[in-house]
């Protein structure tokens, strides 16, 4: 009891350190790195802070579903981040009578030339809490759409980081163990695409934290569930309440729920706890569709239309985000491919071990792959704490404890070279890898070793081994991710500097 104790409190101050450590440079150019030419961000923004001011959501659009009424005013104007109709000022109580969709468009110059601007209003292209949210960093009196800026919209991105990692490592440790947990935040904060998608202000990272803490209470309150403990029903009706919110936020987190659901299932529950738990987490849902319906019934099955004819591509867009994440300068991060080969290793090899961690996460990619959402690159974010866990997963039960040389030699030549490369050869030109060489050939002796000849010694030589290469692989991920973002979109190409 006392070694768990102790394993638990040395972990949990190395983790403090890591979220230290990836907090503050996660911080560093956080409004400028990665590029900000993605709209949605203060398209998201803009929707949160016109819902604080009115309780009308305005934001921009370029989708179809905003059809103009044949009672549209006849003067229009944008005032304090709300469309105005013939000098009326809209408001929750007085909207039922406005005229809906309305519409303006404006020109404005973020730094990218001048661009034409359709706002409309009520924007129901997405639900409000993830808005709100991103809004956060903006203060209410903000009245201009030129004051919304990144620095202001992604600051709160930096807050929700810490916040996923201390829920990353305080979930994995209760439901695993301790040094897993550790792992899973160094992952989570020091590998570059990980950490640089976090600064997003896109609501997949602000769905995060309530599909983590759904997942860890529901996989916390298995027993007291599955024995029906006395109010067991509350210990259903909390992890359903969290995954509801979780889409209140983020429309894809609901392939996270039916991965819950299909838990529950696997546990062979009985129909009145799948359905209490069902019943749960549409609550928070339902509110959002009654809100909808009073702002615009019309505007709100329009959009649903729109969003379920978009093209299907099949597996073709996932497929297309294995290698790297579709984003504008970012570097091409061996820890990125690595992330989905751990799945599908986790999903091959472990599946019994880890089944219910590797449903949810599996229901999420056919989800998004179904509805084509994998066509976009955004999608993928809210996987990243998931991904973090498997590839942590993977190190500790192949790599570890039960040495796999397959799974040895593909960590070697996947993320451990692009840790080697980004943190350590970039900064040593002309480039001599052999270095590199010498420890991918130890690497790999060494796990050849000690599967072959198994006994203490090789054991410990392993371990000793092991908690070199991972202290090392942490120092050359942040020196990666401070040369990365001091070099943004002017990295090397990989192959043409050999």
């Amino acid at each position: 009891m006392k070694t768990k104790i102790y394993s638990f409190l040395l972990c949990a101050v190395l983790s403090f350190f890591l979220i230290n450590s990836g907090a503050k440079i996660r911080s560093i150019g956080y409004d400028k790195i990665p590029n900000n030419k993605i709209f949605d961000e203060r398209d998201y923004a803009l929707q949160g802070l016109s819902i604080r001011k009115s309780g009308i959501p305005l934001g921009w659009s370029s989708s179809g579903s905003y059809d103009i009424p044949s009672n549209f005013p006849s003067s229009v104007d944008l005032e304090n981040l709300n469309i105005i109709a013939d000098s009326v000022k809209p408001n929750f109580r007085n909207y039922r009578n406005f005229p809906k969709p309305l519409y303006i468009v404006k020109e404005y110059d973020f730094g990218f030339g001048e661009q034409q601007i359709k706002f409309v209003q009520p924007f129901l292209d997405h639900p409000p809490l993830g808005g709100v949210i991103s809004s956060l960093g903006l203060n209410r009196s903000t009245s201009l759409f030129n004051e919304i800026t990144p620095d202001k919209y992604r600051r709160p991105m930096l807050i929700i980081a810490v916040i996923n990692s201390i829920i990353l490592f305080l979930f994995i440790s209760s439901y695993l163990n301790p040094f897993i947990g550790l792992l899973s935040v160094a992952v989570y904060n020091h590998v570059p695409t990980y950490m640089l998608s976090s600064r997003y202000a896109l609501l997949e990272n602000i769905s995060i934290p309530f599909m983590l803490l759904s997942l860890w209470t529901l996989l916390a309150f298995k027993n007291k569930i599955v024995n029906k403990s006395e109010n067991w029903y509350l210990y259903v009706i909390v992890p359903a309440f969290l995954s509801g919110v979780s889409v209140l936020v983020k429309e894809s987190s609901f392939g996270l729920t039916l991965g819950l659901v299909a838990i529950m299932i696997s546990w062979k529950l009985n129909k009145k706890a799948i359905a209490t738990f069902i019943g749960s987490a549409i609550l928070p849902i339902f509110t959002y569709l009654l809100w909808a319906l009073y702002l615009s019934p019309k505007v709100l099955a329009s959009i649903f239309n729109y969003h379920t004819g978009r093209s299907f591509s099949g597996s073709l867009g996932f497929l297309s985000s294995v290698l790297s994440l579709n984003f504008e300068n970012f570097p091409l991060d061996g820890w990125w491919i690595w992330g989905f080969i751990s799945f599908v290793v986790m999903f091959i090899i472990l599946f019994k071990k880890f089944r219910d961690l590797l449903i949810p996460i599996t229901t999420y990619l056919l989800f998004i792959t179904f509805t084509s959402s994998a066509n976009f690159p955004w999608y993928y974010l809210g996987l990243i704490p998931f991904l973090s866990i498997s590839v942590s997963i993977v190190f500790w039960e192949l790599i570890v404890k039960n040495t796999n040389l397959g799974i040895a030699i593909f960590f070697a030549l996947i993320p451990l070279s692009s840790s080697f490369f980004w943190g350590y050869l970039v900064f040593h030109p002309p480039y001599n890898a052999t270095l590199f060489k010498l420890i991918i050939v130890s690497f790999i002796s060494l796990a050849w070793i000690r599967i072959k000849f198994k006994s203490s010694l090789t054991k410990l030589i392993w371990i000793a081994f092991l908690i070199v290469i991972t202290y090392e692989i942490s120092k050359w991920n942040r020196y990666s991710l401070l040369y990365i973002i001091d070099n943004w979109g002017n990295l090397p190409n990989v192959i043409s500097i050999f």
